[in-house]
């Protein structure tokens, strides 16, 4: 759909969602498109989420649900409404905001012969920036951090060996996919198992216990 709808391979798409499965598909669905994922992280505000994505020049944003008593649909949209490059705008969950193209509606109605998207022209992983993640710089401008597919399976060899996981073994992830710990420590050792991916949304020690 990503690539049906007009967004080309190496198009930045930024991401700002809670963990959920939607969002783990959109960030697998953007990187198997040819797309420059770039996770935003959820404390940030439309202030912070246009800075950045004006820096990385991005041509869509994919929007999840309400958090911390944010509607982040809401913020993407008038995000959007600022940024005349940002040629589309997702939304992810049960309650999508208004203008928003909302994703689950999408899934249901594509049917299951659509052509894959068109592959890359160098099929070499190392050679193509899969994410931009952030930090900051001295004076608070977002900077953003390239990092290829190869140095992302990388990442999540050292914990995939080091714990010597078995094969489909079962990870809670209570991490948001925008940074080393959610998508180095979290994303990819579960893509290197084959396992289970459980993504709750702790809001105490004690529930994240119980979860596990």
């Amino acid at each position: 759909f990503f690539s049906a709808v007009g967004l080309s391979p190496d198009n930045v798409v930024g991401l700002q969602s809670p963990n959920t499965v939607e969002a783990v598909i959109a960030f697998l669905a953007a990187l198997r498109a040819g797309l420059v994922v770039a996770p935003l992280p959820l404390h940030w505000r439309q202030k912070n989420v246009l800075a950045a994505l004006s820096r990385a020049g991005a041509k869509a944003l994919v929007a999840g649900e309400g958090f911390g008593g944010r509607n982040i649909g809401h913020e993407a949209r008038d995000t959007a409404a600022e940024m005349f490059s940002l040629r589309f705008v997702f939304g992810l969950g049960t309650e999508v905001a208004d203008g928003l193209i909302e994703l689950s509606e999408v899934l249901k109605e594509v049917s299951h012969d659509m052509p894959p998207p068109p592959g890359r022209k160098d099929a070499n992983a190392a050679d193509h920036v899969a994410t931009l993640t952030w930090t900051h710089s001295t004076s608070g401008e977002p900077l953003p951090i390239a990092r290829s597919h190869n140095q992302w399976i990388a990442a999540g060899l050292m914990p995939y060996l080091e714990l010597s996981l078995p094969q489909a073994p079962v990870p809670v992830v209570p991490y948001a996919l925008t940074g080393m710990a959610g998508i180095g420590a979290g994303l990819m050792p579960w893509l290197l198992s084959g396992g289970t991916l459980h993504l709750p949304h702790p809001r105490s020690l004690r529930k994240l216990a119980a979860h596990a």
